[in-house]
């Protein structure tokens, strides 16, 4: 994800050969459902299992603006994807596959898979939300609940991206925002009777009543897009938390500063609890990323468990605030 690396320059010769063929299908009038790093929250996968907007999800923006940006494609309706995961999943202690990042250097950190948000790419990157299906659990409430509450804050559909087993008529009827279901190959008829297959596609839409996807002309904006995310907590008596902004590659040749607002809760003080922010930070030149430390103060006396503090992205010249926009740093007590 280093701009100019090695690495880099070999990740875009190879996003150069997928733009090719994508724009031929523009050129023949066609749009795409694109579906990149799919299952993300997943760990054995080379791009999957690292949360948060230098992780996963900005590898998933990387690829979105170099398709959109640099290459001009507009033909793509982009589709985000997660899997339904075990809650052990990311968890040294509960998932046997996570011994494999043992002793490996760089490793991987422990992380919760179960929590889809920390994967999203902000809504201003993708147009649907999609969500693979493969643990014995099923369709568990809890799972489309998750789905629907993310579909609904980012204003997005959400669909079944995989799945061996087809969703029953009273599964349908629990759970009406799915809008779409893809059966994973000819695995779907070992793990579905004919019976079950028939039902789900007499009462689907077949191809002839699919309504033909436009292709989405999209504006290029000019301006960058800056996103904001806690990716450690405070924790006194010195450890301090640090926030990350994140601007796209193509944006980054020149300096830009930012500014942000800080809002405490009713346990947390500036001055007291951390040091003031000056509600600005300045991206560097040539970098994608700019820190802020939030410096934690040592407490005297009780120190409330919950105390946090949020900075929200600020309008500004020579940029725009794309979510998450929002980012909280936990302040904890010692011990």
């Amino acid at each position: 994800m280093t701009d100019g690396s090695p690495l880099n320059l070999s990740w875009k010769r190879r996003m150069d050969e997928y733009a090719r063929y994508l724009q031929q299908l523009e050129d023949a009038g066609v749009t795409v459902l694109l579906r990149p790093f799919h299952e993300m929250n997943q760990h054995v996968f080379w791009w999957g299992g690292r949360p948060g907007l230098t992780g996963s999800a900005g590898l998933y923006r990387m690829f979105h603006d170099y398709l959109e940006v640099e290459k001009g494609l507009s033909n793509i309706v982009w589709v985000w994807n997660v899997q339904d995961l075990p809650d052990n999943y990311g968890w040294a202690d509960g998932d046997p596959k996570f011994d494999r990042y043992e002793g490996l250097e760089g490793g991987l950190a422990e992380y919760d898979a179960g929590d889809w948000s920390s994967f999203s790419p902000g809504k201003d990157y993708y147009d649907v939300l999609s969500v693979d299906f493969y643990d014995p659990e099923g369709y568990a409430a809890r799972h489309y609940e998750q789905a629907r509450s993310i579909a609904r804050r980012d204003g997005k559909p959400m669909i079944i991206g995989e799945t061996f087993v087809f969703p029953s008529r009273a599964e349908q009827a629990a759970q009406p925002d799915w809008t779409l279901a893809m059966p994973w190959g000819v695995r779907t008829w070992n793990h579905n009777t004919p019976e079950a297959m028939a039902e789900f596609y007499h009462h689907s839409i077949g191809a002839a009543g699919v309504p033909r996807l436009a292709a989405r002309r999209n504006a290029i904006d000019a301006l960058p897009r800056v996103s904001a995310e806690a990716t450690s907590d405070a924790r006194e008596p010195a450890t301090d938390a640090v926030l990350t902004f994140v601007r796209p590659a193509h944006s980054a040749g020149e300096e830009l500063t930012v500014r942000y607002a800080v809002r405490d809760d009713r346990d947390t003080r500036a001055g007291r609890d951390y040091a003031p922010l000056d509600g600005r930070v300045t991206f560097q030149a040539g970098r994608t990323t700019a820190t802020e430390t939030v410096r934690v103060l040592d407490r005297r006396g009780h120190s409330p468990a919950g105390r946090t503090v949020t900075v929200t992205l600020l309008p500004g010249r020579g940029y725009r605030a794309s979510a998450p926009a929002t980012a909280t740093v936990r302040i904890l007590p010692e011990g």
